[in-house]
């Protein structure tokens, strides 16, 4: 039976909504998971000539989307570039790209895949996914913030982007206590020890006793991620205490949030680790385009 995959990729919605950094040769490795052979992958992007005006910021610009689209070509990437186009006059000028007309174009016609995989989270690929699940093509869905509810839901299967730590690279803090004497370059934590920083979800939280859960992924772990229950075998997923006291106001934020935090040694229980220092994982980025973000800008996690 074949399993094949195919990747469509919104480059801007990933960039402006807190994936600036998305590792493009590590989505491919995740779309890899579980034995599929990826058949197709294009990324989509923006070019505004607005912006490429010949100014020293113009110029930092091109350079920027040209590095951008060069990386993106080197991973196997098919790279489509629509031009934005600027509709109204004066303060009422508003951006206008068709990124999703392409992609539903390319996505009708191009596909011969079992699975495609999406990365957008605009509500608009609603239709689209539905079309394409009547062909009897799986559709799944990665988003990161802002992502509409109603295509999570509307996909056979959705991942926040931010759980994945080989996509969106986490920066590691420096192990002071440890020196390499030769290079007398920083150490840095290695993913999932004590004093590393990790992405998770709350999962379980009693409010009575003031702690709870969170449901975290390994460095590079992606097999059977439909499986989410911590005491199942096969899951790829693990789990950390947290203490209420550790928590920002949860009413403030979405269930589903994605949590960055701090791995400690437990005070109380020996051996056990706990979550520490809780914030948002991702953080939205609106005034810079795409610049050679397929890798991270300091040092990632060690695998």
């Amino acid at each position: 039976m074949s399993n094949s995959t195919s990747i469509f990729v919104d480059t801007s919605n990933a960039y402006h909504n807190g994936a600036n950094n998305l590792r493009y040769d590590e989505l491919l490795r995740f779309a890899q998971r579980d034995g599929r052979k990826v058949q197709r992958y294009t990324a989509y992007c923006t070019y505004d000539s607005d912006k490429d005006d010949g100014s020293s910021e113009g110029n930092l610009y091109a350079e920027g989307l040209e590095k951008f689209w060069a990386s993106l070509s080197g991973f196997g990437y098919k790279v489509h570039k629509e031009y934005v186009k600027w509709q109204g006059n004066g303060g009422s000028r508003r951006p206008k790209a068709n990124v999703d007309i392409r992609m539903t174009v390319d996505m009708l016609t191009q596909t011969a895949s079992d699975t495609i995989l999406l990365v957008t989270g605009d509500g608009d690929f609603i239709p689209l996914v539905e079309a394409l699940q009547l062909r009897g093509i799986r559709v799944e869905v990665m988003s990161f913030l802002n992502s509409s509810s109603a295509l999570q839901e509307c996909a056979d299967y959705h991942i926040n982007g931010a759980l994945l730590p080989g996509v969106i690279p986490i920066q590691q803090p420096v192990n002071a206590e440890v020196a390499d004497e030769d290079s007398h370059k920083p150490v840095y934590f290695n993913h999932g020890e004590p004093g590393s920083t990790l992405t998770g979800q709350i999962y379980y939280f009693k409010q009575e006793n003031n702690f709870g859960f969170i449901r975290y992924l390994p460095l590079g772990e992606y097999s059977n991620l439909h499986v989410t229950s911590t005491e199942d075998p096969i899951t790829s997923f693990k789990t950390v205490h947290v203490h209420g006291s550790k928590l920002l106001p949860r009413d403030r934020y979405p269930s589903n949030t994605v949590w960055k935090f701090d791995l400690k040694s437990s005070e109380v229980k020996k051996g056990q680790l706990t979550a520490v220092n809780l914030r948002p994982a991702l953080t939205p980025k609106n005034t810079k385009p795409p610049h050679n973000s397929t890798r991270p800008q300091q040092s990632p996690d060690k695998g």
